[in-house]
């Protein structure tokens, strides 16, 4: 039987010192008499190395509650196959009871001796809903029961069915220093620093500092909810998102998405990972990448009407990350096939066939040439547009088996 009650300090205990009362409003100074988390991975949860299926650990951190600080300061493993680990519970539910899990820090500010302790519990998905005020949210847990046996299958930072329920931070304003540390990500996560010698507010990423000048002009909010991570998207004609393919200027790609979420983040320009490529198309670092024609929300290094960026990581065939650019697009895209069988015209001793461009207006047109069995581009004898809709390329021989790409 395991403890519940995490390796631990505590700021003043009640009757520790006549003062506790004291220093708990001091507390709720920088809490504004909230129950929060100090910072982003305080008592974050995560699977155990060695048994992911039904044992979480608690990693160390700070957490507010009834304005007592606490200090949890060793991981904590709570295994959901023993019963004394639940806030309220008989049996054996981990293995009956499927559903959303709440790990929670169970704590009552109590002036009594001795003085109360935090516990790490688990809160039934039956219990949900119910008023607990002892308790505070720390990871939602989804448990599937096959076959008598329940199985860890994924935890959320909220309860995805009931997202207020969901773990609460500090709100605080940024902070300096003097000179901007090494990224440390249990420490910088989240954090926005001031760094004086560049004169920068720098956000904390999960892997890095990053400066935070232009923010604003390089993020979009919006529901992405239906997409995934690394998704070329553009804004449609309703203000919604749809997935960017290169067949008209305006279903080319305005961004990336970055967070999958009702209220996700689509990025516009710089840094962005997990774009995917079409398929048969290979991408290597640095090379080049336009907006796929075939396969809406992927990339290709085939050229087409839209540039979208540069290669800075990729396996190969599936899944790169890029420097994403919005290039205005260049209008439309065909690729036309010209085989053999040439039409000779005796005037000029030369042979011509058609090329239709009815299709792209009255626009202007730009045709890119290239002879398919040796992959060169050529220069044909002329092209001729005296006929309305049509390019009439003009060769020496009949002979000839051609891509003609029209930009227009």
């Amino acid at each position: 039987m395991a403890s519940s009650i995490p390796t631990q300090s505590r700021a003043v205990d009640p009757y520790a010192s006549y003062n506790s009362n004291v220093v708990n409003q001091l507390t709720g100074i920088v809490t504004r008499g909230a129950d929060v988390l100090d910072y982003y991975n305080s008592l974050q949860v995560i699977p155990d190395s060695t048994s992911a299926i039904d044992h979480v650990v608690v990693l160390p951190g700070i957490v507010y509650k009834d304005d007592m600080l606490i200090d949890i300061t060793s991981q904590h493993t709570v295994d959901f196959t023993d019963i004394t680990q639940y806030v309220s519970a008989s049996g054996d539910p981990f293995n009956v009871e499927d559903g959303i899990y709440y790990i929670v820090l169970e704590y009552t500010y109590v002036k009594s001796r001795p003085a109360p302790q935090a516990r790490v519990k688990i809160l039934l998905p039956s219990q949900r809903g119910g008023s607990f005020t002892s308790l505070f949210f720390l990871k939602a847990v989804d448990v599937e029961v096959s076959g008598g046996s329940g199985s860890i299958v994924a935890m959320y930072d909220y309860d995805p069915d009931d997202p207020t329920v969901r773990r609460e931070y500090v709100k605080t304003y940024a902070g300096g220093e003097v000179i901007l540390p090494t990224h440390n990500q249990a420490r910088d996560q989240a954090r926005i620093a001031y760094d004086p010698t560049t004169d920068e507010f720098n956000f904390g990423y999960s892997d890095r500092w990053a400066p935070a000048s232009g923010i604003g002009a390089s993020a979009l909010q919006a529901d992405t909810s239906t997409f995934q991570v690394g998704d070329l998207v553009y804004v449609n004609s309703s203000g919604t998102l749809s997935l960017a393919v290169s067949t008209a200027p305006a279903t080319t790609a305005d961004g990336v998405v970055t967070i999958v979420d009702t209220n996700g983040l689509v990025q516009t320009v710089g840094r962005v990972t997990g774009v995917g490529i079409e398929s048969g198309a290979t991408v290597t670092v640095g090379g080049i990448v336009y907006l796929s024609t075939a396969e809406a929300g992927t990339v290709t290094n085939q050229t087409t009407s839209q540039f979208v960026g540069k290669c800075i990581a990729s396996d190969g065939t599936s899944i790169v990350s890029i420097l994403f650019h919005r290039g205005e697009p260049t209008g439309a895209v065909a690729v036309i096939l010209l085989a053999a069988g040439w039409i000779f015209d005796g005037g000029s001793s030369l042979y011509y066939q058609d090329v239709d461009i009815t299709s792209f207006g009255s626009s202007n047109v730009i045709l890119e040439i290239y002879d398919r069995d040796t992959l060169l581009k050529i220069s044909p004898s002329d092209i001729d547009f005296s006929v309305a809709g049509t390019a009439r390329i003009w060769m020496t021989a009949n002979t000839y088996n051609l891509n003609v790409t029209v930009i227009g």
